[in-house]
């Protein structure tokens, strides 16, 4: 029986939007392959986290985006008046082509010229299904795997809540968080006082750079929702392994232990290895 629980997001009309010409005919984008407009966006050094999301339909301006969850997952119901439903449609078809290619690769850090950014669309490791309505267009998001459905609920309806108010996001402001160095593996294990977060990327300057983030992060602990050890409510302290770190994550108060792991856990799934089919 699929939940009751819905969540409506607009976007503000301020949010800029790729339309496609009317009768173009023109396929649906793919991942590698942006229109002019898209790319132009892409590298447009635009501060408000929707008008740097080109392929997301929530951003289309004027979209409102319905969240409820399913028993497979979450589907998001994304419409719009006049020729912006069919700029919805657009984008999701895009998303859709390029849900296989980026499973396991796209890790929502803000990386790719912002084309996915925080968009509630989730594409780590997700199959996405397509249908066209009124308005508009139904996009199923199913967790590629079974575990990854609690997480990639709160995921979904985390990011279409920001919508309406999106806060910055890219890699500058990640430029701390040692599980955002570009192939780092992170894995998490529960401890009595917390969890301990182990960072690895084997190269020279990979282990360099998790370690140097860490450390950064250790003496000046800064919040960030999207970085597992970036709680400022807690204490890390860091020791250098073979190839990175292994971070004790402590909070500072010990009731705050538990909801602490359910935080470190659910935001370290964007950079764990996938897990095997």
């Amino acid at each position: 029986m699929a939940h009751l629980r819905w969540l409506f997001v607009a976007v503000p009309l301020v949010v800029a939007a790729c339309h496609a010409p009317r009768g173009s005919g023109r396929p649906p984008t793919s991942q590698s392959t942006l229109t002019a407009a898209e790319a132009s966006l892409a590298r447009a050094p635009i501060a408000a986290e929707a008008e740097r999301m080109p392929l997301c339909p929530s951003a289309v301006a004027g979209a409102r985006t319905a969240v409820h969850e399913t028993a497979e997952g979450v589907e998001l119901a994304i419409t719009a008046a006049g020729d912006a439903a069919g700029e919805i449609r657009r984008r999701a078809a895009s998303l859709a082509a390029a849900a296989e290619e980026t499973r396991g690769k796209h890790q929502g850090s803000g990386a790719g010229q912002a084309r996915f950014g925080r968009c509630p669309v989730v594409m780590r490791n997700t199959r996405l299904a397509v249908r066209e309505i009124p308005g508009g267009a139904a996009i199923a998001v199913e967790p590629a795997h079974p575990a990854e459905l609690a997480w990639l609920r709160r995921e979904v309806e985390a990011r279409a809540a920001q919508l309406a108010t999106p806060k910055a996001f890219g890699p500058g402001l990640m430029k701390t968080c040692p599980n955002a160095v570009p192939n780092a593996v992170t894995t998490v294990t529960d401890t009595p006082y917390g969890v301990e977060v182990k960072v690895i990327e084997a190269t020279p300057a990979g282990t360099k750079a998790v370690r140097e983030r860490a450390k950064e992060l250790a003496a000046r602990p800064v919040s960030d929702e999207r970085c597992p050890v970036g709680a400022a409510n807690a204490t890390l302290a860091v020791t250098e392994v073979p190839g990175g770190v292994k971070i004790a994550v402590k909070p500072k108060l010990p009731d705050d232990a538990a909801s602490l792991r359910q935080a470190v856990h659910d935001r370290a799934r964007s950079y764990e290895p996938p897990a095997t089919r």
